[in-house]
C-alpha cells in the first residue's frame, strides 16, 4: 500500500530521533459495542498525541477477533471496527493500514484492538505552546446530542475533535485529554502525576451531587464516570470566552470545572466551599490478571508432550487440503484488505496496485517508510519470548522482500510489564540481541492500556504483545512486489525448508490440534537471508519476492499468481513430506521469481554467499501443477480465496 501525507520538507524523516511512537491496546468484550469502543480507543490515543506537540504521520492497526461458527457475526464485528478506525483517521488526515489480522477461539468472544501511531516531534518554538502552568483553566467539552443513534454520536464526537484540533493548531487550546473509561477523577489523577501539577475543581450538581468527605472517593468515581465520553481541555483564562464562542458555533457545549494549581493534588470545592483533598489513585477499571511465567512454563511443558509430526499420518492427496486452507480466514485475511481498504473487486484492479509484503508509507517526494507488524496467537500460547522474536524476524523479512532495509524495532515496555514476566530485564535483553544480530535499532513507544481484561477460565492471555518494525526505501526504483510477472520465469526458494508443521494453520484447521511448538527459526540465518534479498534486489536480479509465512509455500505461490492471472508448476523435495513442504510454516524462507536471462547471475551470487536455495519450477499461464499433478488454476483459487461466486 502507498499512502501520502504532506509534511514540511525541512523535517528530517530519516533521523530516528525525530520520531515518536504511541501505542494503545484495548479489549472489546462480548457486551461491548465494537464501533463505540474502537472510537473511544482512537480518540484517547489521538488526544494524547495531538496535545503533546507531535504531528501524526501514519497509523498501524493489529486486530484480533474470536473465531466462531457464525461467519456473518465475525465479519460484522471486524468490518464495523475497521470502518470506525478508518473514519477516525480522516479526522487527523493520516494514512492507516491494518497489517495484522487474526481470528482465534482463545479470544472467547472478545476482540483486541492494537493501534500504533508514528508521529514527528515538531520544532521547539511550536512545542512551547503545549506547556501547562498554574492558573490555567480546566474546561469540559461535549457535543450537543439530539439523537441517541450510535452513528450520530460518533459523528458528533469526530466533529468536536476536529474543532479542538483547530483550536490547538491556532495555539488557543494548550492540551486536551479524552476522559475515557475510568472516569474524570482517575483521568485528573493521571494527568496530575504525569505532569507534576494539581487541580482545584469547582464542584456542582452536574458532576457530583453528594460529595462530602474524602472517605466517599467511590462516590466520586461513580458520579464522575457519567462524563467519561467528554473531552478535557486546558486553556489560558484570557481565551476562555473566545473558545466558548467558537465551540458554541460548532454545536459544542463547554464549561469551566477548575484550574491548575501548584499543589500536586486534586482539591475539590463542594457546594458549601469545603475543600476535599485526593492524593491517591482510585482503582482503575483495567483488569490485568494475565498469565504468570509459571503458568506459561506449565503450558509449554504440556504442549511439548502433546505434538510430534510423526503422530500425523501424511495425507495421500493434498489438493483438497490446499483449497480448504485457502478458505481459512487467517490465510485469506489479505482479501479483506484488498476489498475494504482498497475497494478492489477484480483481479485486474489488484494488478493496478503495487503489491508488496510490507506496507509502504510515502511521506513526501523524498521519504518512503516501510512498516509492518506480524503476530501469531499460536506462537504466543507456546512462548512469549519466542513469539516476539518470530514477530520481529517475519516483519523484517517482509520489509526486505518489499525492497526496504529493516531499521528499527518499536515496542512498549508497559505491555511487557502487563504480562507479569518476572525477568523484564532479560526479556528486553533478548530483544536487543535480536536487534544486534539483524543490525537494527530498538525504540520504546509510549503506551495506553484500555479496558484490558483476561478470562482466567481459559488460562490464556487476552492479548499479545505487538511489535512494530520500520524500514526505509532507499531508492524508488527498488520497490519489489510479490506477484509473478510473466510465464516462463523461474521460481526459487531461498532458505531451507524443514519437515515442520508445528503451529501451522494446516495443523490447526485440518487436525484441530491447537497446542504445538513454535516452528523452526534461526536468527543468524534470517540476517543472512535479508542481506541476500536486499543485494539481489539492488542488482535487479529478482522479478518478485514473497515471504513464506501463514499457510506455507502453497499460499505464497497462489497469492503471487492472482494479480496477472498466472500460475505455477513446481516439484517438491522427495525427502520432505509433501504436506510439510507445501503447508509448513518454518521460518527463514523467501519464494522468488527470476527471469531466465538473470538466472546465472542469481545463482552465482547465492553460491558465493553460501546461501541455501532450491529451484522449485516455473511460472505458467494460469494452471497450478505440483509434482505433475493438477492443482486447479488461478480462477478457481481466486473464487475461494476472495469468497466470490
Amino acid at each position: 500500500m502507498i499512502c501520502y501525507n504532506d509534511l514540511p520538507k525541512d523535517i528530517k524523516i530519516n533521523n530516528e530521533h525525530n520520531y515518536r511512537y504511541f501505542q494503545i491496546t484495548g479489549q472489546i468484550g462480548e457486551n461491548d459495542n465494537p464501533q463505540l469502543l474502537s472510537s473511544e480507543l482512537v480518540r484517547t490515543l489521538y488526544s494524547e498525541i495531538i496535545s503533546s506537540g507531535i504531528q501524526p504521520v501514519f497509523q498501524v492497526n493489529s486486530l484480533r477477533f474470536t473465531q466462531t461458527s457464525d461467519d456473518n457475526d465475525e465479519d460484522k464485528n471486524f468490518l464495523n471496527t475497521l470502518k470506525t478506525i478508518n473514519e477516525w483517521t480522516n479526522v487527523i488526515n493520516i494514512p492507516s493500514t491494518t497489517c495484522d489480522l487474526y481470528f482465534d477461539k482463545i479470544y472467547n468472544k472478545k476482540s483486541i484492538i492494537n493501534i500504533i501511531i508514528t508521529g514527528i516531534l515538531e520544532n521547539h518554538t511550536r512545542n512551547n505552546n503545549y506547556h501547562i502552568m498554574p492558573e490555567q483553566e480546566l474546561m469540559i467539552v461535549e457535543p450537543v446530542l439530539t439523537s441517541d443513534s450510535l452513528e450520530y454520536l460518533v459523528e458528533q464526537e469526530k466533529n468536536m475533535f476536529k474543532t479542538i484540533i483547530e483550536l490547538i493548531n491556532n495555539k488557543i487550546v494548550k492540551r486536551t485529554w479524552y476522559v475515557g473509561i475510568n472516569g474524570l477523577l482517575n483521568k485528573l489523577i493521571d494527568i496530575s502525576s504525569k505532569n507534576d501539577i494539581g487541580f482545584e475543581i469547582y464542584s456542582n450538581k452536574n458532576l457530583f451531587p453528594d460529595i462530602v468527605t474524602d472517605s466517599k472517593k467511590n462516590a466520586y468515581a461513580k458520579n464522575w464516570n457519567n462524563i467519561k465520553n467528554k473531552q478535557l481541555i486546558i486553556i489560558d483564562k484570557c481565551n476562555s470566552q473566545i473558545i466558548k464562542n467558537q465551540l458554541s458555533d460548532n454545536g459544542i457545549i463547554s464549561y469551566i470545572i477548575g484550574k491548575i494549581i501548584i499543589d500536586k493534588n486534586i482539591i475539590i470545592k463542594d457546594n458549601e466551599n469545603k475543600l476535599h483533598k485526593i492524593n491517591s489513585p482510585l482503582k482503575e477499571k483495567n483488569n490485568t490478571d494475565l498469565l504468570s511465567n509459571k503458568q506459561i512454563l506449565n503450558n509449554n511443558k504440556k504442549i511439548n508432550n502433546i505434538f510430534k509430526i510423526e503422530t500425523i499420518k501424511e495425507p495421500a492427496e493434498c489438493k483438497k487440503i490446499a483449497y480448504k486452507l485457502l478458505n481459512n480466514k487467517n490465510i485469506s485475511s489479505k482479501s479483506y484488505k484488498y476489498r475494504q481498504l482498497y475497494s478492489l473487486t477484480t483481479v485486474s484492479d489488484i494488478s493496478s496496485k503495487p503489491l508488496i509484503d510490507a506496507e509502504l508509507i510515502k511521506i513526501n517526494d523524498e521519504n518512503n517508510i516501510f512498516i509492518y507488524t506480524e503476530g501469531n496467537s499460536e506462537y504466543f500460547k507456546y512462548s512469549i519470548s519466542k513469539s516476539i522474536i518470530i514477530s520481529i524476524i517475519e516483519s523484517a523479512r517482509k520489509i526486505a522482500c518489499s525492497g526496504g532495509i529493516p531499521q528499527s524495532i518499536i515496542y512498549s515496555p508497559d505491555h511487557i510489564n502487563l504480562l507479569n514476566i518476572n525477568e523484564i530485564e532479560k526479556f528486553e535483553n533478548d530483544i536487543n540481541k535480536v536487534a544486534k544480530t539483524l543490525g537494527m535499532n530498538v525504540i520504546k513507544s509510549e503506551s495506553i492500556l484500555y479496558n484490558i481484561n483476561t478470562d482466567k477460565r481459559k488460562k490464556q492471555p487476552s492479548y499479545e504483545l505487538v511489535i512494530l518494525v520500520k524500514g526505509m526505501l532507499t531508492e524508488n526504483n527498488n520497490l519489489l512486489t510479490f506477484d509473478y510477472k510473466k510465464k516462463g520465469d523461474l521460481i526459487y526458494m531461498i532458505g531451507e525448508t524443514k519437515e515442520d508443521i508445528s503451529s501451522s494453520q494446516y495443523l490447526i484447521n485440518e487436525y484441530n490440534i491447537q497446542n504445538s511448538p513454535i516452528p523452526y527459526f534461526n536468527i543468524d540465518k534470517e540476517a543472512k537471508l535479508y542481506k541476500c534479498i536486499i543485494e539481489l534486489n539492488k542488482n535487479k536480479l529478482l522479478t518478485s519476492a514473497h515471504s513464506v509465512s501463514k499457510g506455507g509455500l502453497f499460499v505464497s505461490m497462489v497469492e503471487a499468481s492472482f494479480p496477472r492471472k498466472l500460475g505455477f508448476d513446481i516439484t517438491t523435495d522427495c525427502e520432505i513430506r509433501t504436506d510439510a513442504y507445501l503447508f509448513g510454516e518454518s521460518q527463514g524462507r523467501v519464494m522468488v521469481s527470476v527471469s531466465d536471462k538473470e538466472e546465472a547471475d542469481f545463482i552465482d551470487y547465492l553460491v558465493s554467499e553460501g546461501m541455501y536455495f532450491t529451484l522449485l519450477g516455473h511460472v505458467t499461464k494460469g494452471a497450478f501443477r505440483i509434482n505433475d499433478q493438477d492443482y486447479g488454476d488461478v480462477n478457481l483459487a481466486y473464487k475461494i480465496y476472495f469468497k466470490t461466486r
